[in-house]
């Protein structure tokens, strides 16, 4: 059978309740409401993208082994421009209705973390459904089945990409640093009054954290960043939170995770992906995805 490779995005999902500063992990709300999604025709599940003629539907959501596996169909209509042939460059009339369109997917997988969601989903390239389409799709159907029961939709959706590739090459991309945690061997701080009181007792654990926050409007310069890291044998790890160019928030993670950009994956004799062999990828990611991998800042 063919396969190529697929590139692979990580983000991380939060829900923050919208009249509490806090944040829940409620993974079992989603999968509620997706299931009444599913349980939906399947022209009750779309999602038209506003200023676009573009709309997604959910295909299929199932858990599997405490992970939540997901594939969703859209398409991008209102556009029949002429057929053209590749070798000829001869073009015919377009046979398609300005309501159809070609088919893309979108496979994701969700699995409950510490105080996040880890997905894990298919790079779509711009045709399929994009995480932040992702996150309006499950707000717009979580809305409607608060409504269902009653009750009022308590929570907004968060997310962030998890970027893990070279440390300082990413952190140079940032146009603005805003927080960080860095996880250090107590004895970064030998010979402070702290130390001497307190962090070299017992008492303490071997490793801290120290969070650095830049002021209002500022960012936390990297020269401040590469000095602390100078000292590498006493960091064992580190998260940066920034905005990138194009204002999206981006964590990056300084430590020993592998980063996996591509899977192997099975395709049709149409060259498309075969989707239960991406999700059982995008499933094993997830399962590897150790716990202790902790994707939220401080």
């Amino acid at each position: 059978m063919t396969s190529k490779k697929i590139k692979i995005e990580y983000y991380a999902l939060k829900m923050k309740r919208k009249y509490a500063d806090e944040y829940i992990t409620e993974l079992a709300t989603i999968e509620k409401v997706l299931g009444c999604v599913q349980a939906l025709d399947l022209h009750e599940r779309r999602f038209d993208m506003k200023f676009a003629e573009k709309a997604h539907f959910l295909f299929d959501a199932r858990n599997s082994n405490g992970t939540l596996l997901l594939s969703f169909h859209s398409g991008e209509f209102g556009k029949t421009p002429p057929i053209i042939h590749r070798l000829t460059g001869e073009e015919r009339e377009n046979p398609r209705l300005r309501d159809e369109s070609d088919r893309s997917k979108t496979h994701f997988g969700m699995r409950k973390m510490l105080d996040e969601i880890l997905v894990i989903k298919e790079n779509s390239h711009g045709s399929g459904l994009s995480m932040k389409h992702f996150a309006d799709y499950l707000l717009y159907f979580s809305g409607k089945y608060y409504e269902n029961e009653n009750k009022e939709l308590d929570f907004t959706l968060e997310y962030s990409q998890l970027v893990r590739t070279d440390f300082f090459e990413e952190l140079q991309k940032l146009k603005k640093i805003s927080v960080g945690a860095i996880y250090a061997d107590k004895s970064i701080l030998h010979g402070s009054e702290a130390y001497n009181d307190f962090i070299g007792t017992e008492h303490i654990k071997d490793e801290i954290v120290i969070s650095v926050k830049a002021e209002n409007l500022q960012s936390v310069p990297i020269a401040f960043i590469r000095k602390i890291l100078g000292n590498s044998k006493m960091i064992h790890k580190i998260r940066i939170e920034g905005k990138s160019e194009d204002n999206v928030l981006v964590r990056l993670v300084s430590d020993s995770f592998k980063r996996v950009e591509y899977v192997d994956t099975a395709i049709d004799s149409n060259g498309e992906v075969i989707g239960e062999s991406l999700l059982s990828s995008i499933q094993n990611l997830l399962v590897q995805f150790k716990d202790d991998a902790e994707i939220i800042l401080s």
